[in-house]
C-alpha cells in the first residue's frame, strides 16, 4: 500500500502544510425556521376551483398586503389541496413585482408542500398581457 501523506485524511488535510485552514476559522451553522404571522379566515377545508382559490388570494392581498400594488402570492397545499400556508413573495409597484424562482419555492419546501398555486393581482384593473422585456423570461415570447 502507497504511503499516505500528511493531507490524505480529514485530520490530516486540516494539519497539512501551506493548508490555509486553521482551527480559529469558522463555518456558519443555520437553522431554518418557519414563522406563523396571523390566520386567515376561510371556510373551506381544501380548494376545489380557482373561484375558492382567488378568494383566499384576495383576501391575503387585503389583509396582509398591499392592494393598490401588484402583489405575488403562493398558495401551498398538501395532497388532498388543502391549504396549508400563503405567502405574498413579491410586492412591487403598480404594474410589475420582481419575482425570483428561489422565494416562489422557499414557503413551499419549508412547509413541505405537495403542490402550489401561484397568483398575483392587477392593481390597475388591466388584465391584458404586457409584452415582456426580450431575454426576461425564456419561457416568455419576445
Amino acid at each position: 500500500m502507497p504511503e499516505k501523506s500528511p493531507g490524505s485524511t480529514q485530520q490530516g488535510l486540516f494539519n497539512a502544510q501551506g493548508s490555509n485552514f486553521t482551527h480559529s476559522k469558522f463555518i456558519a451553522a443555520y437553522r431554518v425556521m418557519l414563522v406563523r404571522d396571523q390566520d386567515l379566515p376561510f371556510e373551506a377545508g381544501a380548494l376545489s376551483n380557482s373561484r375558492e382559490a382567488q378568494t383566499i388570494i384576495r383576501k391575503l392581498i387585503e389583509t396582509c398586503g398591499q392592494s393598490d400594488r401588484e402583489q405575488f402570492c403562493v398558495v401551498m397545499l398538501n395532497n388532498k389541496n388543502e391549504i396549508i400556508g400563503l405567502n405574498i413573495v413579491s410586492t412591487g409597484a403598480v404594474s410589475f413585482a420582481h419575482v425570483h424562482p428561489r422565494e416562489v419555492l422557499k414557503p413551499a419546501i419549508l412547509v413541505s408542500a405537495t403542490a402550489m398555486i401561484l397568483a398575483h393581482n392587477h392593481p390597475s384593473e388591466d388584465v391584458s398581457p404586457c409584452r415582456p422585456c426580450p431575454g426576461a423570461c425564456p419561457l416568455c415570447p419576445a
